[in-house]
């Protein structure tokens, strides 16, 4: 029997810190190692499967002994262990490239501890061709007896993934979310670019420390620009200057385009803008040129954030490419379901509910807001936590944070269709609103 759990758990004994890696070996073949459910007889052991099951390598000693310390302790369940890695960036870039077969497999090793049969095979990729979701079948299996009885056997709480399923969950600690932008650019060229936002959009010069904050940001890819852009555009300073729309159309040239408006074009944008367009969309399609494009080129920086949301892109070319729109469209009739309180679902598990029935809960609609938000170039996450119940206690909720000019608002589509107040851009612990509390970001 191939025991690659003896390595895991040799690295935890001995204390090392090194991290075997398997970025070598076909995820067919980790997959396939024999390991039986009579080895996962500990909780170190149980963690171990996972990572050679999921991500297909041994886990460090600083990562195992994080879910080991949270399954210990019963702040988390076997579902929320197993949810977590399934959710994990490691796992979801597999799965873009495993067949279906291979995918049952990973739940088998990774969820039953045992080798996949050729009958379970046939049946449970017969299934995902049938047009179940993989997201149910991975509930299938964690609602089983056998994996009860595993966890029982490592002595772990297993969970429900069904009605009850948690209202949080862990996520993999190690390794941090990859920037979402790539530079060419060095300081020199990335100050040049946000020195000139503040002379053109705000009309001032900046400060050192102002310079060196949307600097350091996007150096480290952590944004883009079109996301400083909005970050300038969306600023309570800018609103401050109560610039006219012919003027604000001369200020996108300049700072998006880089260049003066030229006659024909400063009177149809204004023309739209005077018809009701919203000047975020205007940015939006500013935003989305090869001209903004050739200009962040220039500075050595990346111009929009890459993203596969294409159900929010077709929403918004139907309501308008502006996020009070998004908002709005988010505020959708409600339908009642006690399974989607899972954060570990994912914000596109809850997303495509809402953009193909445009009903749903509290997770729905927030999916669908932080999905359009995102495509909008806004810096936006999906939020799970919990709210008082009118029943009493807490209960389960989801919202989304939304950051501008350095500040986080809230944005809560179900506050609006629950009170009939507006949940759009409202602030924690705002008088009249809801009590958020025990949240953390879904992405």
């Amino acid at each position: 029997m191939k025991r690659i759990l003896a390595v895991a758990l040799s690295l935890l004994v001995i204390g090392q810190t090194t991290t075997v890696l398997a970025a070598d070996i076909p995820f067919a073949n980790l997959i396939n190692y024999d390991v039986v459910a009579s080895d996962v007889n500990s909780i170190e052991a149980f963690t171990a499967n996972l990572y050679t099951s999921f991500l297909g390598r041994v886990g460090s000693v600083e990562e195992s002994q994080y879910w080991i310390n949270k399954l210990r302790s019963g702040s988390i369940t076997g579902v929320q262990a197993v949810a977590g890695f399934y959710n994990s960036s490691e796992y979801q870039n597999r799965l873009k490239t495993i067949s279906n077969e291979d995918y049952i497999r990973s739940l088998y090793q990774g969820v039953l501890i045992r080798e996949a049969d050729s009958v379970g095979i046939e049946f449970w990729t017969g299934k995902i061709n049938g047009g179940m979701s993989k997201v149910d079948i991975l509930g299938g299996f964690l609602d089983s007896a056998e994996f009860g009885a595993n966890c029982a056997r490592a002595g772990i709480t297993p969970g429900h993934f069904g009605n009850n399923a948690p209202s949080t969950t862990a996520s993999t600690p190690v390794p941090t979310a990859a920037p979402v932008a790539q530079v060419t650019g060095d300081r020199n060229q990335v100050n040049d670019f946000v020195r000139r936002l503040y002379t053109i959009i705000l009309n001032r010069g900046c400060s050192d420390t102002e310079l060196a904050d949307w600097t350091d940001k996007l150096l480290s890819g952590s944004v883009t620009g079109s996301q400083v852009i909005r970050g300038f555009i969306d600023s309570t300073e800018f609103a401050s200057r109560n610039v006219s729309n012919d003027e604000f159309v001369s200020i996108c040239f300049r700072a998006i385009l880089g260049r003066e408006a030229d006659s024909v074009g400063l009177n149809e944008w204004t023309t739209r803008l005077n018809n009701g367009t919203s000047r975020s969309s205007i940015v939006t399609g500013f935003c989305g040129s090869d001209e903004f494009a050739n200009l962040c080129k220039n500075y050595g920086i990346t111009p929009i954030r890459i993203v596969n949301f294409p159900q929010a892109r077709a929403r918004l070319d139907i309501i308008g490419h502006d996020l009070r729109a998004a908002y709005n469209w988010s505020v959708m009739p409600y339908t009642r379901n006690n399974a989607w309180t899972n954060p570990a679902l994912g914000s596109d598990y809850y997303a495509q509910i809402g953009f193909a029935n445009h009903t749903g809960n509290c997770y729905v609609m927030a999916a669908t807001f932080y999905e359009m938000a995102v495509e909008l170039g806004y810096e936006a996450h999906q939020v799970g936590g919990m709210v008082p119940s009118v029943r009493g206690g807490m209960t389960p909720h989801s919202w989304v944070e939304v950051v501008i000019d350095g500040q986080i608002y809230v944005v809560d589509p179900d506050y609006q269709y629950s009170t009939g107040n507006s949940g759009y851009m409202i602030r924690y612990r705002q008088p009249g609103t809801w009590v958020y509390s025990d949240y953390q970001r879904m992405n």
